[in-house]
């Protein structure tokens, strides 16, 4: 499979920089969340013009790495909310995967089937449970689909992350738990 432009968002971590050795025409983005932007009575030096200046920086050099490859590199930065600001910039870019009709009733298919393989399993413990098959942004899903069903409790499953990686990574289960109305229930794995 060949790509033709590639969407990378990146925080200039070591894991994004190894990432970054292998592409080709590349849409360089970092997302300044509002979390990110120190307050005003903070010195001068960390003012969110300098966080954009800094960031700006990083990603020429960066752009510049692509272009001694041969590659075209656009730049970007942008505010708000990561995964959000990825998928708008990704669908402004033109750089969205698309998926054929056809692919997508097969995954459809598949996660119906397991959705109630799963029904069924809890139905054998004497619980009711229904699938709903969404499609979208999983928080923001998820909280849809507890308001209409006028829920009182959402029960969530964690990676096994601290609750500050969990913020840091801007998880479903974090965006869920910190924008829902309704109560959260989360369920940690177990450790062996």
């Amino acid at each position: 499979m060949t790509f033709s432009r590639v969407l990378f968002p990146t925080d200039f971590s070591a894991y994004a920089n190894a990432v970054f050795a292998c592409l080709p025409e590349v849409v360089l983005l970092s997302v300044i969340r509002s979390s990110d932007v120190p307050m005003p009575e903070t010195v001068n030096r960390e003012s969110p013009e300098y966080w954009r200046w800094s960031l700006e920086e990083k990603l020429n050099i960066s752009k510049m790495a692509l272009e001694g490859k041969g590659l075209r590199g656009l730049t970007r930065i942008e505010y708000g909310n990561p995964a959000e600001q990825i998928v708008s910039v990704a669908e402004d870019e033109r750089v969205m995967k698309q998926r054929l009709p056809k692919q997508l009733a097969e995954f459809d298919q598949i996660d119906a089937e397991r959705l109630e393989k799963l029904c069924q399993n809890l139905k054998m413990f004497g619980l009711q449970a229904r699938p709903m098959l969404r499609h979208g942004i999983p928080f923001k899903e998820t909280l849809v689909l507890a308001d209409e069903m006028d829920v009182s409790l959402i029960v969530m499953g964690s990676q096994g992350r601290s609750a500050v990686q969990e913020m840091l990574a801007g998880s479903t289960f974090e965006n869920v738990a910190r924008l829902s109305r309704q109560a959260v229930l989360v369920v940690h794995p177990q450790r062996s």
